[in-house]
């Protein structure tokens, strides 16, 4: 196990450039979505062809997650930066009565790597069911 990130500014800004590096996934994983939003269309969709749909909108969520979360940190990163302020604020944005208090920047990080992590598998799964739609419709003509 791996020790906690330090409640620093520049743990948010860390975590911050991490997110902007994976940013280009979120572009492959649209040009499958609809890539295979236009084949599906083209031939007979089969069960594949739309779980790899539904799959590519599952990271698009996740992708568009991660943007936000990106943004977030960038916030958090001012030295400046209140989290007590800015956990009011996104209350008060998200619609939410109260924002649990007291959210360390570790906590945030574990949150933001759940989502990395859920990312990552979504777009993993949406190249596998992908390829193995291609591959049946290449060989089967499903």
């Amino acid at each position: 196990m791996t020790a906690s990130p330090p409640d620093h500014p520049l743990t948010a800004g860390v975590c911050a450039a991490a997110l902007k590096t994976c940013a280009w996934l979120g572009i492959v994983s649209l040009v499958l979505f609809v890539a295979a939003t236009f084949i599906a269309l083209l031939v007979h969709a089969g069960p594949v062809w739309l779980a790899s749909i539904f799959t590519g909108c599952a990271a698009q969520y996740f992708h568009a997650r991660l943007t936000f979360d990106r943004h977030l940190f960038t916030v958090l990163a001012r030295a400046d930066a209140d989290p007590a302020i800015f956990d009011t604020a996104l209350g008060h944005l998200l619609g939410a009565r109260t924002r649990r208090p007291g959210r360390t920047l570790a906590d945030r990080w574990r949150g933001t790597r759940r989502l990395v992590r859920a990312f990552l598998a979504s777009l993993a799964l949406q190249t596998v069911l992908l390829l193995v739609a291609l591959a049946a419709s290449l060989f089967f003509g499903r």
